[in-house]
């Protein structure tokens, strides 16, 4: 966006964070009439929104720590996205499988709990659990170790893309009048008459701009308290306790995702499907370091290689990508793992606006936390514009009948296989005109991605940058190989430089800062060569 257009501009709330919880608020604010704008450092959803185990659900481990507000609060959210996006929440078959020589209290918890779910759930509207046979279980998860069982017991959870979910939910936002800007920094804030002159630097272009808005939100996630510290606010003492959660995504292709408990020390660890494979994650370990430099230790890599394979034999040593991200807990004693996934709101004062804090929450429920939000808000932003109106209606890509039926559609356009469950997966109703009138043209050896995408991110979602394109798609994890990551990165730099206009000097810099982000996400693209043995 030219961010020219706004400068000197009003806002009811000035949002800092680009997550799922900032772009939710943006969205609800902008539904309810009043005026804000998101600002984001980095691209949309580049921090913890984008290192989740990408799961919609309740939580089974929730339900066993008897927090059963929380998980039925989260399992009719559940239900509700995928309703409104079902191409992004799909529900999903988790196996359970037993008799492997698991603690014997997740052995004796795992199938009464899975009951407990299905009822806490309701009956309409999701699938119910089932067991099936070993056969079954074997097709939905090629290699996976079963124990001395006959049947395996199967339950229905939500796995999503992260990262789309908060794109799309940004779009709606921008749909319902807010303004939202990646790479775009606060410098400041100085008290008016009329609120708080916030000055803006565009990162992108180097511009300075300034606005006037009436209350900040600080939906930074574990960035909160070094936000709050450097605004001013007027609270004492950390709001949040960051504990990280590490990943590996390997390129075995499951259709189900799977809980395993880990044989070292008994923690569920989650096997989820993705586009290109799938998973494995995840880990729980306190982490008071830069939240702009998050990545795995090695124990956490052997952890996480020792869950792989002992859920699916043979799966440490083949290639995999590793990851993490900060979870943004609300402080309070205790270790990491046994704090609750709550939300907490902290309203203080800062040049004599309000400015409100989220710590907390979790995916799932990232629209409860908007609602909350702004219910705190109210008091200061006066009466909203337009009368509250129930949240059912579709997100972007998400007015579609039938998945199968839109897949269908794009096979007879000459996409392959791979090809239109990717476009539906990501665009639901929106892939045909992400694909225009031009045929489907891969940017590397693989199917995908295709070069349609580009222009579509720019001029749909926001695109400013090369990084901004590659890490929408997860490059390190969706590319055969080091050569072809780089194949596709030099294609859509190329894409990106004719659309908008980029001289040699600009598009070295733009490559130079996804080498730069790609490196803070998944390590340097050696890693991926490293990891195979």
């Amino acid at each position: 966006m030219d961010l020219e257009r706004i400068a000197g501009a009003r806002f009811d709330a000035l949002i800092l964070g680009g997550g799922i919880t900032g772009v939710a608020t943006a969205h609800r604010l902008a539904r309810l009439g009043w005026s804000p704008l998101l600002i984001e450092p980095r691209d949309l959803a580049w921090g913890t929104s984008s290192r989740s185990s990408r799961l919609i659900h309740g939580g089974l481990r929730y339900l066993a720590h008897g927090e059963l507000r929380l998980v039925r609060r989260a399992l009719a959210e559940r239900r509700a996205l995928a309703r409104i996006a079902p191409h992004l929440v799909r529900p999903t078959p988790m196996l359970l499988p037993l008799g492997r020589g698991e603690p014997w209290r997740w052995r004796t918890f795992a199938p009464a709990g899975v009951v407990a779910y299905d009822l806490l759930a309701g009956r309409r509207g999701w699938p119910r659990g089932r067991t099936i046979g070993r056969d079954e279980a074997e097709t939905l998860v090629p290699g996976l170790r079963l124990g001395d069982e006959r049947r395996v017991r199967v339950f229905y959870d939500g796995v999503t893309d992260d990262r789309r979910l908060t794109l799309v939910t940004a779009m709606a936002a921008r749909e319902a009048g807010a303004q939202v800007v990646g790479r775009c920094e606060l410098l400041g804030l100085e008290a008016t008459e009329h609120g708080a002159r916030a000055r803006l630097r565009d990162l992108v272009s180097g511009q300075t701009l300034d606005v006037v808005v009436r209350s900040v939100v600080n939906a930074t996630g574990p960035w909160v308290d070094r936000v709050r510290q450097r605004y001013g606010a007027t609270r004492r003492g950390r709001l949040v306790r960051p504990s990280r959660g590490s990943h590996l995504a390997i390129p075995w292709r499951i259709d189900a995702a799977m809980l395993v408990p880990h044989p070292r020390d008994g923690r569920v660890g989650f096997f989820v499907p993705t586009a290109t494979g799938m998973i494995v994650g995840t880990t729980d370990v306190a982490d008071e370091g830069d939240p702009d430099a998050v990545r795995p230790s090695p124990d956490e890599i052997a952890y996480l290689e020792e869950l792989a394979d002992d859920g699916i034999p043979g799966m440490a040593g083949r290639e995999r990508t590793g990851w993490a991200g900060l979870r943004p807990l609300a402080e309070s004693p205790g270790p990491t793992n046994a704090l609750s996934r709550a939300a907490r709101y902290v309203m203080e004062s800062v040049e004599g606006i309000p400015f409100l804090s989220i710590v907390g929450g979790k995916l799932t429920l990232h629209r409860v936390m908007a609602r909350d939000a702004v219910r705190r808000l109210r008091p200061h932003l006066g009466t909203p514009a337009r009368p509250a109106r129930p949240d059912t209606a579709h997100l972007p890509g998400g007015d579609l009948a039938t998945l199968a039926g839109l897949e269908a559609r794009l096979r007879a356009t000459g996409l392959d296989a791979t090809q239109a469950r990717w476009m539906v997966s990501r665009y639901g109703s929106q892939a045909e005109a992400v694909l225009g009138d031009e045929p489907p043209a891969p940017l590397g050896r693989g199917s995908i991605p295709l070069a349609c995408e580009v222009g579509w991110a720019v001029r749909e979602e926001g695109a400013r940058t090369l990084s901004d394109v590659l890490l929408r798609w997860r490059l390190p994890e969706l590319a055969l190989d080091a050569e072809d990551e780089t194949r596709i990165a030099r294609a859509a730099l190329t894409l990106l430089a004719h659309r908008l206009g980029l001289g040699s000097a600009r598009a070295e810099r733009e490559r130079a800062r996804w080498e730069r982000e790609r490196r803070a996400v998944w390590g340097g693209t050696g890693d991926r060569a490293a990891a195979t043995r």
